[in-house]
């Protein structure tokens, strides 16, 4: 079985969730390893084909956010959402949150609210307290992300 759960096509490798590349280097690679961690996030969508082979673009929305693997649900999210994701190839590590942030993520701003309030205030101080807004900001750090 593949990691959705579904018989691979004729020729494929069966794969499991540590042969999907889903580790975020500092540089926001996305690369194998064995680690595990507490620290997970997103891209906005499937970052991997069926098959477990990498999609060419590294992002399906701006929106990339973080969060501690900690129990905690959104009302959007439950544990067996997560783990569906997690199934789907959505779902990226993170060796920590320093490394999190320097790939270009920022905190989620449902799970990780507290660290998301704090993420604001520094935000608005590095741009002078005009954008508060998570969509804007996104886009902004998407800008940044590319250059």
């Amino acid at each position: 079985m593949d990691h959705k759960g579904t018989k691979p096509a004729a020729g494929q490798p069966e794969l499991g969730h540590s042969d999907i590349p889903r580790c975020v280097a500092p540089d926001g690679s996305i690369v194998h390893s064995g680690m595990s961690s507490v620290w997970v996030g997103g891209r906005g969508g499937p970052l991997h084909r069926g098959n477990g082979s990498p999609r060419a673009q590294r992002w399906v929305t701006e929106n990339w956010t973080y969060s501690q693997q900690d129990g905690t649900q959104s009302t959007n999210e439950t544990e067996a959402g997560k783990t569906e994701r997690f199934a789907r190839g959505s779902a990226l590590i993170f060796l920590d949150e320093v490394t999190a942030l320097a790939a270009g993520h920022r905190p989620c701003d449902v799970q990780q609210s507290k660290e998301a309030k704090r993420f604001l205030e520094c935000w608005s101080v590095k741009d002078e307290g005009h954008s508060k807004d998570w969509a804007q900001i996104d886009l902004i750090l998407h800008r940044e992300r590319l250059s």
